[in-house]
């Protein structure tokens, strides 16, 4: 997870990623020129809770965040979260599965639920329960996925060359492209994350 002057946000996204069971997982959060609190905060997750690992550096976007993220973490599965949203009870257990159960597998995602700045329930994305449909669908339709919704095995991210810097927006959808390429995607069917719709998000502005 990257943050930016996300303090307000952090509790409610943090819970949800910390509440996580019948799975091991490290939280690699990295802050990213924060300087609203929300660094002294994450420090504070992290004095409390040996699973969370922050790392404080100049601002320098989302993207090259990701990068340092993604390359600090030592698990099989990159599961990403947006500092904005939140994960449902049984997220990280239920794609692991996933992944586990089926080695053709590059990327696994959910069903997502939207909502609004006041907390009101907007929307669902359903997706198919076929791996081969659903990756067709992103090679060929650009379906989109959810960027904060997706776990991936690191290994296949480090195949396909992980983020690359030249996309300050889009870097999710360039990379699920290369991914898709090496190995399919499935989502889990039913909501497990929750996605924050906002006019100050990056996908509303740009």
């Amino acid at each position: 997870m990257s943050v930016f002057n996300a303090e307000r946000l952090l509790p409610e996204a943090m819970g949800g990623v910390l509440g996580q069971e019948g799975i091991e997982f490290e939280v690699v959060v990295v802050d990213d020129g924060s300087y609203d609190g929300s660094g002294e905060l994450l420090d504070r997750y992290a004095a409390g809770d040996a699973r969370v690992r922050v790392l404080h550096q100049e601002n320098t976007g989302l993207t090259r965040a990701l990068i340092r993220g993604c390359g600090e973490a030592r698990g099989e599965f990159i599961a990403r979260q947006d500092v904005d949203d939140v994960s449902l009870p049984g997220r990280f257990r239920k794609q692991a599965g996933l992944l586990l159960a089926d080695p053709t597998l590059a990327m696994a995602s959910s069903w997502v639920g939207s909502f609004g700045p006041g907390g009101e329930v907007l929307d669902e994305i359903r997706r198919t329960t076929d791996p081969d449909e659903a990756t067709r669908g992103l090679l060929e339709e650009y379906e989109g996925v959810v960027h904060g919704s997706v776990m991936f095995r690191k290994a296949d991210y480090e195949k396909a060359g992980g983020y690359r810097e030249e996309f300050y927006f889009a870097q999710d959808s360039d990379l699920w492209l290369r991914m898709a390429e090496i190995g399919r995607l499935a989502f889990v069917q039913e909501v497990l994350y929750m996605l924050r719709i906002s006019e100050k998000s990056l996908s509303s502005r740009y």
